[in-house]
């Protein structure tokens, strides 16, 4: 049977078996994931910094708008010249 140094001795063993692993671990995220989630974040930047402000896409969407009311207009116009042909 164990006893109490052997179980002390296990517990040691177990515990820088497993600090050893946490170590590998960090090292692992800080060599690969962090660099991977750096490259993700800057490719975000740049696609934010494409995209209109608040501002512009109000206009965009003013433009949009008026822009179909005339071509429903236009629309209507082209059939009612149509029939008339």
């Amino acid at each position: 049977m164990l006893d109490e140094k052997d179980l002390q001795a296990i517990a040691g063993l177990i515990n820088q078996s497993v600090s050893q692993s946490e170590n590998r671990m960090k090292a692992y995220i800080e060599s690969n994931v962090e660099k991977q989630i750096q490259l993700l974040a800057e490719g975000h930047k740049v696609i934010l910094n494409r995209l209109p402000d608040v501002e512009e896409q109000e206009q965009i969407k003013s433009r949009v708008k008026a822009l179909e009311r005339i071509v429903t207009d236009l629309r209507v116009e082209v059939d009612e010249l149509k029939k008339a042909q």
